[in-house]
């Protein structure tokens, strides 16, 4: 089961990367929770799809580079590099038109061939240096 599961996710990732959005919904199950996704937004398919159009008006030209796939039972890891170009406001950030590149590592949970859960640990600070953008920590301080 897990080299089955890994090789979805390689597949995932490679629809995602050749804009075949219709594959890439297809591997999402329709209670599919990210817990890596603002509180505000809406589970299952149609929160995926609605964060999807967000990321896509501030972030151009998006590649996942796939580095490790780890998989036991129903979980898969992945450690993947996001290029993208910051083309809109994003995470409160007006448009630098830099291109970047964010490590990440996923943890995501099967069932049925497709995905049902999410979690996500981003390089967040150092997509900020990149960007040339400032983070104010919650006592006042830049980090």
């Amino acid at each position: 089961m897990s080299e089955k599961n890994k090789a979805l996710l390689r597949r995932f990732y490679d629809a995602w990367n050749e804009q075949k959005m219709d594959e890439v919904v297809s591997m999402i199950a329709p209670n599919f929770i990210d817990h890596a996704m603002p509180p505000e937004m809406a589970y299952g398919r149609e929160g995926f799809l609605k964060a999807r159009a967000l990321s896509k008006m501030a972030l151009a030209d998006v590649h996942i580079q796939l580095e490790h796939v780890f998989a036991e039972n129903d979980y898969v890891i992945t450690h993947v590099i996001i290029h993208a170009t910051h083309v809109g406001t994003y995470k409160s950030i007006p448009p630098t038109g830099k291109r970047f590149a964010m490590e990440a590592i996923s943890i995501m949970r099967l069932e049925n061939d497709q995905l049902v859960e999410h979690w996500e640990c981003s390089d967040f600070p150092g997509l900020m240096k990149q960007l040339g953008a400032t983070i104010i920590l919650g006592n006042g301080t830049n980090a």
